[in-house]
């Protein structure tokens, strides 16, 4: 088992969020909100087997919603935000840094 950890960062107004990995629903929360000194809102971890995950995120409040699969092998380290584009994702096998 691997621990695949997601962090809220930028974009965030006081949103409904809910975050599914391999098709379980793992996060729902009113009211999400970005501190804008930080650049973040929530963080989260869960439990997955070594190999392809699927991470779906949806916004009703805004009406988005996107899925990315990603082949983890080892911890990795999801950072969602919205952006003018829509939801944007960075993997990165490094945790993020928050002054």
């Amino acid at each position: 088992m691997r621990t695949l950890y997601i962090d809220l960062q930028e974009g965030f107004n006081n949103d409904t969020v809910i975050i599914l990995v391999n098709g379980e629903e793992i996060f729902r929360k009113d009211g999400v909100q970005t501190k804008l000194l930080l650049g973040f809102s929530e963080t989260l971890s869960v439990p997955v087997s070594t190999g392809e995950v699927e991470l779906k995120i949806q916004v009703p409040s805004r009406s988005l919603d996107d899925e990315f699969k990603f082949t983890i092998q080892k911890n990795l380290y999801v950072g969602i935000s919205i952006t003018d584009l829509g939801i944007e994702t960075i993997v990165t096998d490094a945790p993020f840094m928050y002054q």
